[in-house]
């Protein structure tokens, strides 16, 4: 594993710090490796989410109804949450 050196204001350093002592996490790297890893994942899931906005506005309007659309809507967010 790579060592990296970093600067922090104080009131991120007091943040991580009680991250620690709560018991949260067992080190300040334990801390900010999780949230480099969770900034990650987030940035994946936009890059999809605009790709997925692009795709829309690129494909023209629908010839489904409102009803439809909410309904094809619903229907792959369950089966998203069906994968977890």
């Amino acid at each position: 594993m790579a060592t990296m050196n970093i600067s922090v204001t104080d009131k991120m350093r007091a943040w991580v710090e009680a991250k620690v002592s709560d018991g949260d996490y067992a080190t300040a790297s334990d801390c900010l490796r999780d949230l480099v890893r969770e900034r990650m994942e987030l940035e994946a899931k936009l890059r999809a989410l605009k790709h997925e906005v692009r795709e829309g506005f690129e494909s023209g309007p629908s010839d489904r109804s409102w009803d439809q659309l909410l309904q094809a809507m619903k229907d792959r967010a369950g089966r998203r949450r069906a994968l977890g």
